[in-house]
């Protein structure tokens, strides 16, 4: 390899690692402030047992097993009679489901209801109450919790659940104080209206609360909520406890097809943002690829030469094997090509007609042209080869009368005209010698 290639070489591998690195670190940086400016993530569903959020309910899951209760969150329904409370936090039922749970309740189940707006419990909005508990000021700013009663902005009051009698309050954020019916169990409030009420339904009871952000992650340290919950669902450690999730407004098998949303819109946010990322990342590395690491360098071309190693290797080999004619004839065909070729005659013309041509259009005396490609190596040894030599040389003198240099890619310069020049082989024992 030539000196500027080598140059060339080592400036194009030390300009592509950097340009490598430099493409790593672009795409290094685009990820990341992809994933802190536009990350999404999805949405999940307030009141989520599942969920450990502000508004997932996990932290009510993990206080109830804490308090001996087996949890299973479910869609289903238990069986009628089964040894199970069931809690609704959020009522997303449907119309199978909800009858599935009034046939559990009445058969003597127990089902507690946290939604405000569900019509499980009846309690409804109309007449209700409404209490709104603001913002709490922080309060483990002192490094001690406030007393469960100072922070409750509803009292125990007229309490008739005995399970609930002994808390001392709950604190609700936005809720709703329903309306008591005559004798109906109550909790949290007054005779009249009260936070927690109780409907009997056959042989069980519905029991509703009012307000689904108390049994939240957010609210659940506050006051005595975290009592109503365990109190109503964990009265005794072994309880079965079975949190039922509603499926309304999920698609179901007849609705396949019939919604307005396509395959573009069902495709996550994170994969749109994984595909971008990918895009331009590949838009990156085609520009750093693309880029020349410099101008071009032109690559100079050896001068070409009447010889290379193959023709002195091969004369090597016909010298040790005593091949002197055969080499006579081979530089003889050759020159004799080359006139051809140059004079744009038939490739089967007679040597005296090639040679009257050539000698009237170049001026050399045909006489010598036609002993040269008629001349005949005879004989063996060191005669043999200085009389091979004198050919080549008296050739390569006709070869620069008769054929132009730019028409010729085997003569490198001009030499002198003397025939008797040896431009191949200047000393003739520089070839190997004969055994």
């Amino acid at each position: 390899m030539s000196p500027a290639r080598s140059a060339s070489a080592s400036a194009g591998r030390a300009n592509g690692g950097g340009r490598a690195a430099m493409t790593a670190l672009v795409v290094i940086a685009v990820a990341v402030g992809m994933l802190l400016l536009v990350r999404s993530r999805p949405d999940i569903e307030p009141f989520d047992p599942r969920s450990s959020g502000s508004q997932g309910t996990n932290g009510a899951v993990l206080l109830l097993r804490e308090f001996g209760a087996s949890v299973d969150i479910t869609s289903r329904a238990p069986m009628p009679n089964a040894e199970e409370r069931v809690f609704v936090i959020a009522d997303r039922l449907n119309d199978d489901q909800r009858r599935d749970l009034l046939e559990f309740v009445d058969a003597g189940g127990i089902a507690v209801v946290a939604d405000p707006a569900s019509s499980l419990h009846e309690g409804g909005s109309v007449g209700a109450d409404t209490v709104s508990g603001g913002v709490l000021p922080d309060i483990f700013g002192g490094g001690n919790q406030l007393p469960a009663d100072a922070e409750a902005n509803v009292s125990t009051g007229d309490c008739t659940i005995g399970s609930l009698s002994t808390l001392r309050g709950i604190f609700t954020p936005d809720g709703l104080l329903f309306p008591v019916d005559g004798e109906q169990d109550h909790c949290f409030g007054a005779a009249s209206n009260s936070f927690v009420i109780v409907r009997q339904y056959g042989k069980g009871a519905v029991v509703g609360f009012g307000d689904n952000n108390v049994v939240t992650n957010a609210y659940l340290r506050y006051a005595d909520n975290s009592g109503l919950v365990t109190a109503l669902l964990a009265p005794n450690d072994g309880a079965r406890v079975r949190i039922m999730l509603g499926t309304e407004g999920k698609p179901s098998v007849a609705d396949v097809g019939q919604g307005e949303e396509t395959l573009v819109d069902l495709v996550r946010p994170g994969v749109w943002m994984a595909l971008s990322q990918l895009a331009l990342a590949f838009v990156v590395f085609s520009f750093a690829r693309g880029v020349r690491p410099g101008r071009a360098v032109r690559e100079p071309l050896p001068i070409p030469i009447a010889g290379n190693e193959l023709v002195l290797a091969t004369g090597n080999l016909m010298q040790r094997a005593h091949h002197h004619q055969r080499a006579g004839w081979l530089v003889r065909g050759e020159f004799y090509r080359q006139l051809v070729a140059h004079y744009r005659t038939p490739p089967d013309i007679s040597i005296d007609r090639l040679s009257a041509l050539v000698a009237a259009r170049s001026g050399v005396d045909p006489a010598e042209l036609r002993s040269v490609l008629d001349a005949e190596i005879g004989g063996d040894g060191l005669g043999a080869s200085d009389a091979l030599l004198q050919l080549a040389a008296r050739i390569d003198w006709l070869r620069r009368r008769t054929i132009s240099d730019s028409a010729n890619p085997f003569v490198a310069a001009p030499i002198s005209n003397n025939p008797t020049h040896q431009p191949m082989i200047s000393d003739p024992h520089q070839m190997t010698k004969p055994e």
